[in-house]
């Protein structure tokens, strides 16, 4: 079976390359990594498709598509809708269209835990889906794409609901790697921050390709739309992740809470209630929080 990873140069896309436990035939536009890895081959999902048009005719009947390709920073998609639409949306529909066309065994979509009506509990897959900003839009779009796409077309899907994922690799300046840029930069005496008050259940990226790849090897006879929430079922607080951090890279600077860093679609709590999960690949021994805190650091050269 051959694996075609979109997004392979990303954050998630680099850390199930470098876990050697498949190979796959990778793909990425260097949005996030100007200079792409020596073995991808150069891929917009909104443009010219004859590259992987190749592979997927080559590899017909015999292949499964990881689609992690997506802009993601909440601030850069707010600022940039159309672009975020495009290669959310459409290039996730592209991709499905074309991969079912040569007849796609399976079909893996990254999503989003963003994707749920903002509450207090932790969320599950039944709960209703609605947009806090352009980029939870963007998400629930492309979802609704596949699952209608899936009744016309047939190819199997599993969409992977991410929640907040932390470990090397991560070139986003979400929040962890927000605080680690202005607890490096020597120029800065504090560390300025957004809403801290908010709950994410954060998840280490080992365990992520650990689902991904679990659902790359499964033969298990799931739904032909299987949608699961990936996260620990854990909440941490932004002031939380900050003494985390302050802790493990005995950096300490001043906590600065900047009220022109709040977001209007701050959401108060983003936990996966993860029982869905845990019944189809089994007990999870989740990655501790510090730990992947920590393995993010040595990978900035912190520690």
């Amino acid at each position: 079976m051959k694996n075609i990873l979109i997004g392979s140069d990303g954050f998630v896309g680099t850390n199930l390359r470098t876990r050697k436990n498949h190979e796959y035939c990778s793909f990425d536009n260097g949005f996030l990594k100007k200079e792409l890895n020596s073995e991808t081959l150069f891929l917009d999902i909104t443009g010219d498709m004859s590259a992987i048009e190749t592979n997927f005719k080559e590899a017909k009947g015999n292949f499964n598509v990881i689609n992690l390709a997506a802009i993601h920073h909440i601030p850069y998609c707010n600022a940039n809708p159309s672009e975020a639409m495009m290669v959310n949306v459409m290039g996730n529909l592209r991709l499905y269209e074309l991969a079912a066309k040569y007849d796609c065994s399976k079909f893996i979509f990254a999503s989003s835990g963003a994707v749920y009506d903002p509450g207090e509990k932790s969320h599950t897959e039944l709960d209703r889906t609605i947009s806090s900003d352009v980029y939870s839009a963007t998400k629930i779009l492309a979802e609704s794409h596949l699952k209608e796409s899936l009744k016309v077309l047939g190819v199997p899907v599993v969409i992977l609901r991410f929640f907040n994922i932390v470990g090397a690799y991560d070139l986003t300046p979400h929040l962890v790697p927000d605080i680690v840029n202005q607890m490096l930069d020597k120029a800065l005496t504090e560390v300025r921050l957004g809403n801290l008050s908010t709950r994410r259940d954060y998840i280490g990226v080992d365990d992520v390709c650990s689902v991904i790849e679990h659902f790359i090897n499964s033969s298990d006879e799931y739904d032909d739309l299987n949608i699961l929430n990936v996260g620990t079922g854990e909440g941490h607080s932004g002031h939380q992740v900050f003494d985390l951090i302050t802790k493990i890279s005995k950096i300490n600077k001043a906590k600065v809470i900047d009220k022109e860093r709040f977001r209007v679609s701050d959401r108060p709590v983003q936990i996966a209630d993860n029982t869905k999960l845990i019944d189809q690949i089994g007990e999870i021994t989740f990655t501790d929080f510090e730990k992947s805190l920590t393995d993010y650091l040595n990978w900035r050269g912190i520690l």
